[in-house]
């Protein structure tokens, strides 16, 4: 029985240490970086500024470690759901993919309309 007592506190002792990572290091490096999917929903396209806005679309789009992180903080830190709904909302919206759809759908829409 004491052993498998001290197994517990072991298993729970590497979820605090895991979930307590994910939430601190999250304040800088793992913030949704760049438009939200909201900004990019109302995402105005300038013909005039065609080439500076596709070279900033495609800086927009994320890396597989920022997409990794995004899913993984949320499944870490479901808490922040209700403590920090836009970002959360944000790495939602990363991990399905539909972040890189809205930039797709809008840069397909500059190449359309200019």
């Amino acid at each position: 029985m004491n052993l498998k007592s001290t197994q517990l506190k072991i298993a729970f002792g590497k979820f605090v240490i895991i979930a307590s990572m994910f939430s601190m290091v999250g304040c800088s490096s793992m913030a949704t970086p760049g438009l939200s999917t909201a900004e990019l929903d109302t995402f105005q396209v300038d013909c005039r500024y065609k080439e500076q806005q596709i070279r900033f679309l495609q800086s927009q789009r994320m890396t597989s470690n920022q997409k990794l992180g995004a899913g993984l903080r949320n499944i870490f830190a479901p808490w922040e759901a209700l403590t920090d709904s836009d970002n959360y909302e944000d790495r939602e919206q990363i991990t399905s993919q539909r972040k890189e759809w809205m930039l797709n759908q809008t840069l397909l829409q500059i190449k359309q309309q200019c």
